[in-house]
C-alpha cells in the first residue's frame, strides 16, 4: 500500500482545518488553554469518525485488516506491524507491512517469538513499557528483539488479543505519545469491528457446514459446482466429480447405535479431507453419501483419487470399545468433459456409484 494513498488521514491538514473552524468561533489566542483543549477533542473526535467508518464499512475480516493496515500505516507512521487475535475460539495472527519493506526486514520479525509479550500484555490488559531504545521495563530481552510497541485489543472489558509494533517509518526509536493515544483509539475500534467479523465468519460457516461431520453442507455443495461447472465451461479445464457411499452402514447402525454411526461418519470425514486437495472440496450430500468436487481434473486422475480414497477406508479400523471394524465405500466418477452440465454430472456419478456397490455385493 502506498503510504500517500489518497484514501489516507492526513493530520495536518486535518489539524489545519479544525484550528480554521475554531478560529471562526472568535478563538484569537493562539495561546488560550481553552482553545488548545477544544482543537485537541475535535481532532480525536474527527479521527474517530473516520475510523469508525473505515473499520466498520465491512464485516468482511480480510478487508478488516486492509482497512486497518492502511490506518496503522499512514495515521501512525508504521512500517510492521503484527495483530494476534482471539476471538474466543481460534486464535489468529495478522503481518501488518508498508510498501517498500524489506523481505529481510520482514523475516526477522516473523523469526521472533512473542508468546511471553503477548501473554503478559494480555494478563496486563495494558501496553507495555518500552523505553526509547525498544527495550521493556523489566525485561531481559535485548532491544533489537522487541517491538516498539505492544498494545492490548480490548473490547466489552475483555483482552482480545495484542498488536505489536514492529518497525517505525525513519527508524524511530519509539512511538510518541500522540501516536499511543491514536493507536488506542484505532485499536478500539478494530477490535470491535474484529470480533464483530469473526462472528459474522463463524456464522457464514455454520450456514455452509454440515453439522456432524465438519464437511460443507449439502447446499453449498450445489452452489461451489454451479460455479466450478462454468468455470470448467468457460476455461475449457475438466472438472470431476466423487460421489461415495458407505457399503453396509445401516449395519453399523443396528449392531452398534446411531452414536458409534455418528462417530464413524466423522472419522470417513477426515479420511476424505486426508486424501483430496485444499481446493478439492469435500460434502456430505446426505446420510452416508458423501461427494467431493475436483477442479482440475480429469477422468483418469479422478479414478485414481477414487482408489486412494478406496484404500484408505478400507485400511482404517473403526473401533467399538475393544472391537475392530472394517468398512469399504464405494464411489461413482463423472467428468466434464463430455458430460456439459451439474445436472448430468450428478447423474452420472451416482449411476456409476451403484454400479460400483454392485461389484461390492457380488463379491459379498
Amino acid at each position: 500500500m502506498n503510504r500517500h494513498d489518497s484514501e489516507s488521514i492526513n493530520k495536518t491538514e486535518l489539524l489545519t482545518q479544525i484550528r480554521a473552524s475554531i478560529d471562526e468561533m472568535g478563538f484569537q489566542n493562539d495561546d488560550c488553554k481553552m482553545k488548545w483543549e477544544l482543537e485537541k477533542q475535535m481532532f480525536y473526535l474527527k479521527i474517530k469518525d473516520i475510523l469508525s467508518s473505515q473499520l466498520h464499512s465491512t464485516l468482511n475480516v480480510e478487508s478488516i485488516y486492509e482497512n486497518m493496515c492502511k490506518l496503522v500505516v499512514n495515521l501512525l507512521g508504521v512500517e510492521i506491524f503484527q495483530i494476534f487475535f482471539y476471538d474466543g475460539v481460534e486464535r489468529f495472527h495478522y503481518l501488518g507491512i508498508a510498501d517498500g519493506v524489506s523481505d529481510n526486514a520482514v523475516k526477522t520479525v516473523l523469526s521472533q517469538n512473542r508468546d511471553e509479550l503477548i501473554a503478559d500484555v494480555m494478563k496486563l490488559a495494558k501496553p507495555l513499557p518500552v523505553v526509547s531504545a525498544g527495550l521493556c521495563a523489566d525485561s531481559n530481552l535485548s532491544p533489537t528483539s522487541l517491538p516498539v510497541a505492544c498494545v492490548p485489543m480490548i473490547a466489552d472489558g475483555q483482552v482480545k488479543g495484542v498488536m505489536t509494533v514492529e518497525k517505525l517509518i525513519n527508524q524511530k526509536p519509539n512511538i510518541d505519545m500522540e501516536a499511543t493515544e491514536l493507536l488506542k483509539l484505532l485499536l478500539k475500534e478494530a477490535t470491535l469491528a474484529l470480533t464483530n467479523g469473526y462472528a459474522y465468519r463463524r456464522m457464514e460457516n455454520a450456514a455452509m457446514t454440515d453439522g456432524l461431520t465438519g464437511l460443507y453442507n449439502h447446499r453449498c455443495f450445489h452452489e461451489r459446482l454451479d460455479r466450478e461447472v462454468e468455470r470448467s465451461i468457460h476455461n475449457a479445464s475438466p472438472l470431476s466429480l466423487l460421489m461415495a457411499d458407505v457399503n453396509g452402514f445401516k449395519r453399523i447402525n443396528d449392531a452398534y447405535g446411531h452414536r458409534h454411526g455418528d462417530e464413524t461418519l466423522k472419522k470417513l470425514a477426515n479420511i476424505l479431507r486426508s486424501n483430496v486437495r485444499s481446493m478439492d472440496m469435500p460434502a456430505r450430500y446426505g446420510g452416508d453419501e458423501f461427494v467431493i468436487i475436483l477442479p482440475e481434473t480429469d477422468a483418469k486422475r479422478a479414478a485414481i483419487v477414487a482408489e486412494r480414497i478406496k484404500k484408505s477406508v478400507a485400511s482404517h479400523r473403526f473401533h467399538k470399545d475393544d472391537e475392530s471394524v472394517q468398512l469399504t465405500i464405494s464411489i461413482g466418477i463423472a467428468s466434464l468433459p463430455p458430460i456439459m452440465n451439474k445436472e448430468e454430472l450428478i447423474d452420472v456419478a451416482d449411476r456409476d456409484l451403484y454400479r460400483d456397490k454392485r461389484k461390492v455385493r457380488r463379491k459379498e
